[in-house]
């Protein structure tokens, strides 16, 4: 009633103990890549290749949920939070959703081998400007870090040198032969665009086909009206690893009572397959080990020649018309 007092008892059940939710996270892992962040704003993302489990997820800044309960609790605690410019409460693995730069040149290597169209031995030469698109002056990486020009490259060698004029090229020919949906429709065969399934909040991002020979060329780079979220690099990056199986991301492990059988164990979910030849898939994984272990690839100097692992990867800087670009 008015006063709160219990008028009539409509149901009842008997209490019960809470289930545990054993997730994937690595403690220890998760605690270092958080420290490594220091002051900068940006998301981390660790994935098992092979099963889709996530053992680090990472936004930074951060925030001590303790703020939020008991003594802890003040007016000043939680506008620190709230009213921080950099939203500290905004997850940026999976709810940040940015142009994914060079990262995306994966993509767009695998439309232009799919399409057969080029071969992973195609040579091109890859200036510091590009002049193809009438009425566009294309500026490769080298052309603003004042280095000299790539030159003559294969596309294997392309995406080792992360080489812009190669992919506008792509991209520019592409569209000339008819291909004018063959990297957007790589793209969703990627997982990108569209939810991962992961069991926490994410925004899927933004594919579209483009409607003109320009933003076909700007995507071919990673640019124009692509939207990604780190989750989504990190599963398709996974997928091209493992031979080509996109796995439904998770952070549970297994959900039950302490010292009882669980009544929900991980196992790994197939959600696709990267439209993507066994032999073109192989072409992809050669170049992006050389853009580790070549003295010219683009991440050759994050590693020491005795790094013991075999390791893979792709770098990436995309333009932002907020402030300082995007780094993958």
């Amino acid at each position: 009633d008015l006063q709160g007092q219990v008028l009539t008892k409509i149901a009842s059940i008997d209490a019960k103990p809470a289930q545990s939710i054993y997730t994937t996270i690595d403690s220890q892992l998760q605690y270092w890549l958080q420290q490594s962040m220091g002051n900068q704003v940006g998301a981390i993302v660790v994935m098992e290749r092979d099963t889709g489990k996530v053992l680090a997820m990472v936004s930074n800044p951060g925030y001590d949920p303790n703020v939020f309960v008991g003594p802890y609790y003040t007016n000043y605690s939680i506008a620190e939070i709230t009213q921080n410019p950099f939203n500290p409460l905004y997850n940026r693995a999976s709810q940040g959703v940015y142009p994914p730069g060079s990262v995306f040149k994966i993509v767009t290597m695998a439309a232009a081998l799919e399409t057969g169209v080029f071969t992973k031995d195609y040579p091109y030469f890859c200036d510091s400007l590009w002049y193809e698109l009438d009425g566009f002056t294309g500026k490769d990486w080298t052309y603003d870090k004042d280095q000299g020009a790539s030159g003559l490259l294969t596309l294997q060698q392309g995406l080792m040198r992360s080489c812009n004029p190669w992919f506008w090229h792509i991209g520019y020919t592409l569209w000339n032969d008819g291909y004018r949906t063959a990297i957007p429709d790589l793209a969703a065969g990627f997982g990108l665009g569209k939810p991962t399934g992961i069991e926490i909040p994410e925004f899927e991002g933004h594919i579209e086909t483009e409607p003109d020979l320009f933003e076909y060329v700007q995507m071919s780079i990673g640019q124009s009206t692509m939207q990604n979220s780190p989750l989504q690099i990190a599963n398709f990056i996974a997928a091209v690893g493992n031979g080509g199986t996109l796995h439904r991301p998770t952070v549970v492990e297994r959900i039950g009572l302490t010292g009882q059988d669980p009544v929900y164990q991980f196992e790994a979910e197939e959600i696709g397959k990267l439209p993507v030849s066994e032999e073109n898939l192989q072409a992809i994984q050669e170049a992006m080990v050389m853009v580790i272990r070549n003295p010219s690839g683009t991440a050759n100097y994050q590693f020491p020649n005795n790094y013991p692992w075999k390791i893979a990867g792709k770098t990436g800087t995309s333009e932002n018309s907020l402030g300082t670009p995007h780094a993958w």
